[in-house]
């Protein structure tokens, strides 16, 4: 049924643009490199650095086997895009080209899908003034920090006279960027919190949105001269406390990816001095407080290794199933010039879920 309406719906969209604007439905989607004035620049990876070459030819698939044999710098384009041609309505997880009717994304796909942009015909306009970071409503952290918030964020360190004042526009409420904001705000940027209802639509101001383009998407992450900065302002806000050198990131509460023999590897790590801990995103200074200075950190792959960005020196243990090895957190742990280390456990099943061959850890424990 969801299908049928989405086709009928993009149907109208394409032969009626004028009735399913006003119903609010938005689906058709515009690259940010194709609107005038978008300002491109680029970073390299730097996992093919000779001390990631081992992890990464570990973790490559067979669609990766030619990258390997060159094994040559990759490039990653990053673009910024800063206009006042837009709308952001509450209920589309992506702003809207006012002028043209189109949503404004990355995604390299001809639509967003029905879930993400749906019909709701009536709203109230709201106004808003000044340089404008819109947040959406998204559940992976991952995608939160590296596709959403690092981008405008770094390109505001790195000009930060430019923009004025920032408002941070939310769909849902995110600790993590009222963090952010206080951390603009130490820098004498000032910041604001502009929490937006699905039938609220806002314009007015700038919109400053923006990405990375890598050929392979485990390396989106490529902001880590500004990320090391912004750890520095972050420290003053962390707790006197000490927090545990060695540090084992669970999902044993998770729905998927769980290891099943984690018992007996919370043993092993208990002998070699690790403290479990399952993150909690809603406290976003006990995060960076685990990672910023942590000897060893060691997690099944997943989204809480998103942290890497506040690490300093950590070493990295990430371990996988046999049959999902993504790349995304060696790419962070490069590009923050951490130690990086995967371990492949047996092939997951239907969630995921994996056995992790002990041995093996203590192996690169007593190393």
């Amino acid at each position: 049924m969801q299908r049928a309406i989405a086709l009928v719906l993009e149907y109208l969209e394409s032969r009626a643009p004028v009735f399913t604007r006003l119903l609010r439905y938005h689906s058709k989607i515009i690259h940010p490199t194709n609107i005038a004035g978008v300002e491109i620049f680029s970073r390299n990876t730097r996992w093919h650095e000779p001390k990631y070459k081992e992890s990464f030819v570990k973790l490559a698939l067979a669609d990766d086997v030619a990258f390997r044999e060159e094994f040559a710098p990759e490039i990653i384009p990053i673009s910024i895009l800063a206009t006042k041609d837009y709308e952001i309505h509450g209920h589309i997880k992506a702003p809207i080209i006012a002028s043209s009717g189109l949503a404004l994304s990355y995604i390299p796909l001809a639509r967003l899908s029905l879930t993400d942009s749906y019909p709701l015909p009536f709203f109230r306009t709201r106004n808003i003034s000044g340089t404008i970071i819109f947040i959406p409503n998204i559940e992976n952290y991952f995608h939160l920090m590296v596709d959403y918030l690092l981008p405008p964020i770094c390109a505001i360190m790195r000009e930060p006279h430019r923009y004025g004042h920032i408002t941070f526009v939310m769909q849902r409420h995110f600790p993590m960027v009222e963090l952010f904001g206080q951390l603009l705000n130490d820098l004498g940027i000032s910041t604001s919190i502009h929490p937006i209802g699905k039938f609220d639509r806002l314009k007015g101001g700038v919109l400053l949105f923006g990405g990375s383009e890598p050929r392979d998407s485990g390396a989106a992450f490529a902001y880590p001269d500004e990320m090391r900065a912004i750890g520095n302002l972050a420290d003053k806000y962390l707790s006197a406390s000490k927090p545990p050198s060695r540090v084992f990131v669970t999902r044993s509460k998770a729905q998927r990816r769980r290891i099943t023999n984690e018992i007996e590897l919370r043993d092993v790590l208990e002998r070699y001095g690790f403290k479990t801990v399952e993150l909690r995103f809603g406290n976003p200074l006990e995060q960076i407080a685990l990672f910023r200075n942590a000897e060893i950190i060691m997690s099944v792959h997943g989204a809480s290794l998103t942290n890497l960005i506040w690490a300093k020196t950590a070493r990295v243990i990430e371990l996988f199933p046999s049959n999902l090895r993504p790349k995304h957190y060696l790419n962070i742990a490069a590009q923050m010039g951490l130690e990086y280390q995967p371990i492949i456990g047996s092939e997951g099943d239907n969630r995921e879920d994996f056995i992790i061959d002990i041995e093996e850890i203590e192996r690169a424990l007593s190393r």
